[in-house]
């Protein structure tokens, strides 16, 4: 099972689910915790570069690194469910659909991004 966080900045996604990755784990429920963008890896850091301001790329750029980020961490996402019930997932597909509607690009472009990707089972969105 996947359980997505979506929110705004600053709506408490990471707060959120860390509180439920210690509770399913106080239960003794396997659980794993990925957060997206994943600023450790070489996508990330571009990602994140962009985000302050240090790179400018077109919003089809930007969605594909952000898909991209989602990528590079595909085997540990399959390890993850293969050895977890639950993976609590702070940030992930959704949230590419939704700026990416924002910034004008059409949906089913911004779903094959991320088409054979792991799908998400509930999405809580924080405001």
């Amino acid at each position: 099972m996947i359980i997505v966080f979506e929110g705004g900045d600053q709506a408490g996604k990471k707060t959120q689910s860390t509180l439920l990755a210690k509770k399913l784990k106080t239960a003794r429920i396997k659980t794993k915790l990925f957060s997206f963008p994943d600023y450790s890896t070489p996508i990330g850091k571009e990602i994140n570069k962009y985000l302050h301001g240090k790179r400018k790329f077109a919003p089809q750029v930007i969605h594909c690194l952000l898909s991209a980020n989602r990528w590079e961490k595909i085997d540990e996402i399959k390890k993850a469910q293969e050895q977890n019930s639950i993976l609590i997932m702070n940030r992930y597909t959704e949230s590419n659909l939704i700026y990416g509607l924002v910034n004008g690009l059409k949906l089913e472009w911004l779903e094959n991004l991320d088409k054979d990707l792991p799908r998400s089972n509930l999405v809580i969105v924080l405001d």
